[in-house]
């Protein structure tokens, strides 16, 4: 099954179904990993939905419009959590259809634009991003 389609499971009455969704492809997803449990009776349907998102690995470092390095800055928008390092680096997993960054440095916020093209490239080499 791909994802935004639909399935059809046709199942035994008067019992109760755990169900969940899992990955088996190659491609990175942030799946909604949300377990139903549901008690099925004859003629009734169950409809069950779950949302997914494909995401790729982004490497870049951050700096300032000044071309001042921000070390240990936190990326927000990103799938979980990313922190630039001590040389300003990051690595974040970030959704396909993300196209900046929003970044806070204890009271300094900013946000930084970047190209995300829709490819079968997992990892995203971002290069220096300026953060305005």
């Amino acid at each position: 099954m791909k994802a935004k389609e639909t399935l059809l499971l046709p199942v035994s009455p008067y019992q109760t179904y755990s169900i969940e969704l899992k990955s088996i492809s190659d491609t990175l997803v942030d799946l909604d990993n949300r377990v139903y449990q549901e008690t099925l009776y004859p003629g009734n349907v169950v409809n069950l939905s779950w949302t997914t998102q494909v995401i790729n690995i982004g490497i870049g470092r951050l700096v300032d419009e000044n071309n001042r390095p921000l070390p240990n800055a936190v990326l927000q928008n990103v799938v979980g959590i990313a922190i630039t390092d001590d040389y300003v680096f990051f690595q974040a997993e970030i959704d396909q259809d993300t196209r900046t960054l929003e970044v806070q440095k204890g009271d300094f916020t900013c946000v930084a634009g970047f190209d995300n093209p829709l490819s079968t490239s997992t990892v995203l080499s971002m290069g220096n991003l300026v953060c305005r």
